[in-house]
C-alpha cells in the first residue's frame, strides 16, 4: 500500500473504529486497505472542491513512493539434526536455548553390539566365501568346439615360437663360426702390421725411410687394431643373442608343453548342460557372496558414533532422550542462526508490479517504539495467492525481506509494519501530482503556471518518476514557478487567477483522486511517510497560496 493523499501513515491505534478492528482482528487487512482508498479518495475531491485555485511553487526535493505492508520476522538459517542411521542414544549434551557452534557434538550413540554384531556376520561372510571358491575349484567346466579349436590355436602358435626360436639359434650359431674366423685374420693382420712398424723404427732411426713411411705403417697398425676389436665386439653381441635365443627355446618348449596339457585335458571333457549349469550356478553364487560381504563392510564402516551440529547457533529444539533409539529419519535436534533473521509478507496484486529486488525497506514494531530495522527485498513469490478478507478474497504476492540490523531485541514471530521504498528520487525538481494535467487528445501533460500579471498560461511538462504526493518534473517549468495545485476542467489558458478562483467542475481529464491513479502508477492507500514529507495537498516543499473569489 502506498502512502495515501492526505500524507497520514496507516497504523491502527486504539480510536478506529470497531469495525475496522474486527476486520484486522480476522485477517482483513487488504479489506481495510480498501476502505482506506476510498476515504482517501473522498478526502482528496473535497480538498480540490475547496481549494480549486490554490498554487504552489515548484521547488526540489524528495520524490519518494512507498509501499506499506505487514511482516513476520522468521529465522533465515534453522536445521534439523538427524542421526543418519539407526542407533541406540548413549548421551545428550545440548538443551533447548544453548549456544553452540559448527561442528560441536551434540549426541553419542551406543554402537558397541552394532559393531561386534557386523563384525562377526563379515567373518563368518569370508569363511563362506572361501569355502564356494573351493567348491568352485572341484568343478569341471564343460568345453566346446569353440573352446577347442582356441586350445589347437594356442599350441600351433606355440610350436611355431619354437621352431622359429630354433632356426634363430642356428643362424646365429653359424654367425659365432664366422665371426670367428673373421677375429682369426684380424688378429694376423695386426701381428704383421706391428712387425712392419717394428721395421721401419729402426730404418728411420738410420735414415732409411722418410718420417711419412713411418706414419703411414703405424696409420695401418691403428686400423689393424680397430678391425679386431670390432670383430670382437660383434662376436659378444653374437653370443649375447644365442644366449638370449636359448632361454627363449625353452620357454617355448614349456609353453608349448603346457599348450598341448590344457588341449588334452579339454579334449577329455564331457560336453554336459548339466555340469556346465553347476559350474555357472557356483560362480554366481561367488559373486553374491563378495557383495554381501562388501555390503557388511560398508555397513562396519558407517557406523555412527556422534552427531554434531551443522551451523553455529542455538537450540532451538531436543526431541531425543539418553536410551532411545534413532534411525535417519528421526529428527533429534533443531539449530538455528538467530543473527540471520528475515521477514516474511504480502502486497496487494496492485502493489506487486512495483517490488523489486533489492529494494530498500524500513520496518518498525509497536513492541519496540524506539527502533527502526532495514533490509532489503530478497525474494518475491512467482506466484499470486488468495487470502481471506472480511470483504471478500484479496489477491496477493508473498514477499520476503531481509533483516540487516537484528539487535537481540527482535524475536522471531514478532509482526512489522514495513515500509517498501518502490521509488526515491532525493533531488529532485517536483509539483505536487494533482497539479498535472493530461491532454486526452494528445496525452501531452501540463500544467497551468501563474504568471508575473496573476494570468494563468498553460504550460507543457515533462514528468519523470512519481511518488505518492509529488511527481518529477523534467522539463517545462524552472525553480521558483508558481503553478495550479488542483486545476478544474473549467480553468484555460489566459485566465486570471482570482476569475479561476470561481470556476466550478472537476480538473481536466478526471478528479485529483482519479489522476494519481492515472500518472505514475497506482493511488495505493495507507502507508507511511506522507506526513513527515509534506502537510496537506502541494507536498513539494514549496510554498502554497490560497486563493479564494
Amino acid at each position: 500500500m502506498v502512502a495515501n493523499a492526505n500524507g497520514k501513515k496507516r497504523v491502527l491505534k486504539a480510536g478506529v473504529s470497531l469495525a475496522v478492528v474486527a476486520a484486522v482482528a480476522t485477517g482483513g487487512f487488504f479489506a481495510w486497505r480498501s476502505y482506506q482508498r476510498k476515504q482517501n479518495m473522498a478526502a482528496m475531491s473535497e480538498v480540490v472542491r475547496q481549494n480549486a485555485a490554490a498554487t504552489e511553487k515548484v521547488a526540489r526535493g524528495k520524490v519518494e513512493q512507498i509501499v506499506t505492508a505487514s511482516g513476520t520476522v522468521k529465522l533465515k538459517d534453522e536445521q534439523s539434526v538427524y542421526s543418519g542411521g539407526k542407533a541406540k542414544v548413549n548421551e545428550v549434551f545440548v538443551e533447548v536455548g544453548d549456544r553452540v557452534s559448527g561442528g560441536q557434538k551434540l549426541v553419542t550413540y551406543d554402537a558397541t553390539d552394532t559393531q561386534a554384531t557386523l563384525e562377526r556376520q563379515i567373518s563368518e561372510a569370508e569363511i563362506s566365501l572361501r569355502n564356494q571358491r573351493i567348491t568352485l575349484s572341484g568343478l569341471s567346466l564343460p568345453v566346446s568346439q569353440s573352446e577347442i579349436d582356441q586350445l589347437q590355436s594356442v599350441v600351433d602358435s606355440a610350436q611355431k615360437s619354437l621352431d622359429d626360436s630354433k632356426t634363430t639359434l642356428e643362424t646365429t650359431i653359424s654367425k659365432i663360426e664366422t665371426q670367428k674366423t673373421e677375429i682369426t685374420g684380424a688378429e694376423e693382420k695386426l701381428s704383421k702390421a706391428e712387425r712392419e712398424v717394428e721395421m721401419d723404427e729402426e730404418l728411420f732411426a738410420i735414415g732409411g725411410i722418410s718420417q711419412s713411411e713411418l706414419d703411414s705403417k703405424k696409420d695401418a697398425l691403428k686400423d689393424a687394431q680397430k678391425a679386431l676389436d670390432s670383430a670382437k665386439t660383434a662376436l659378444d653381441d653374437l653370443e649375447r643373442q644365442k644366449n638370449s635365443t636359448d632361454q627363449n627355446i625353452s620357454y617355448a618348449e614349456k609353453n608349448l608343453s603346457n599348450a598341448k596339457k590344457r588341449l588334452d585335458e579339454g579334449s577329455k571333457t564331457m560336453d554336459t548342460e548339466k555340469e556346465r549349469l553347476d559350474y555357472q550356478k557356483q560362480q554366481n553364487q561367488i559373486k553374491l557372496s563378495e557383495i554381501q560381504l562388501e555390503d557388511l563392510k560398508r555397513q562396519l564402516g558407517e557406523i555412527i558414533y556422534e552427531t554434531t551440529s551443522p551451523l553455529s547457533g542455538a537450540v532451538t529444539a531436543v526431541s531425543v532422550d539418553k536410551g532411545s533409539t534413532v534411525d535417519e529419519t528421526s529428527v533429534l535436534i533443531k539449530v538455528a542462526d538467530f543473527s540471520q533473521l528475515i521477514v516474511e509478507s504480502s502486497v496487494s496484486e496492485y502493489d506487486a508490479p512495483y517490488i523489486k529486488i533489492g529494494q530498500a525497506v524500513k520496518m518498525t514494531t509497536d513492541g519496540l517504539p524506539d527502533a527502526v530495522y532495514t533490509g532489503a527485498v530478497t525474494k518475491i513469490s512467482d506466484q499470486a495467492a488468495t487470502q481471506s478478507a472480511m470483504s471478500g478474497n484479496e489477491t496477493v504476492v508473498s514477499i520476503e525481506t531481509s533483516l540487516d540490523n537484528p539487535d537481540g531485541a527482535i524475536k522471531p514471530g514478532f509482526n512489522l509494519d514495513m515500509e517498501i521504498i518502490v521509488t526515491d528520487a532525493p533531488d529532485v525538481m517536483n509539483v505536487s501530482t494533482s497539479a498535472l494535467v493530461k491532454d486526452p487528445e494528445t496525452g501531452a501533460h501540463y500544467v497551468y503556471k501563474v504568471d508575473g500579471e496573476r494570468i494563468l498560461r498553460r504550460a507543457d511538462v515533462t514528468a519523470g518518476v512519481y511518488g505518492d504526493m509529488t511527481v518529477e518534473i523534467t522539463t517545462g517549468l524552472n525553480e521558483g514557478d508558481e503553478i495550479v495545485t488542483s486545476p478544474t476542467d473549467a480553468m484555460t489558458d489566459g485566465v486570471p487567477l482570482r476569475a479561476a478562483a470561481g470556476m466550478t467542475g472537476g480538473a481536466p481529464g478526471g478528479g485529483a483522486s482519479e489522476r494519481n491513479m492515472m500518472f505514475g502508477g497506482p493511488m495505493m492507500s495507507g502507508g507511511a511517510g506522507g506526513s513527515q514529507r509534506s502537510q496537506g495537498v502541494g507536498g513539494n516543499g514549496g510554498t502554497m497560496t490560497m486563493i479564494r473569489p
